[in-house]
């Protein structure tokens, strides 16, 4: 099984994920850095914004974001961009 943050490793197994109501597949290393499946991240900071449009991230969502993004390649306009597509949708 591969890991569902970084899509290269081998998962160390499925665990709860630490920002929604999910279990997704970590390797050890994304467990490590306390990172989460990018489309799960965008659409948790989605379905927060669309109750709060203010909402300001926790510095533990912070860092989860952070961790996400550089394991996902993806940089802070484009996860903006994509919540903003996701919130179209709720």
């Amino acid at each position: 099984m591969i890991c569902s943050v970084c899509g290269k490793d081998q998962a160390a197994g499925v665990f709860a994920s630490r920002i929604a109501p999910v279990s997704c597949a970590y390797c050890q290393s994304c467990l490590d850095k306390g990172a989460e499946p990018y489309g799960v991240l965008v659409i948790n900071i989605a379905h927060l914004r669309s109750l709060r449009p203010d909402y300001q991230l926790s510095p533990k969502l912070e860092a989860v974001k952070q961790a996400t993004l550089v394991i996902a390649g993806k940089s802070e306009e484009m996860l903006m961009e994509d919540v903003r597509v996701r919130l179209k949708e709720f």
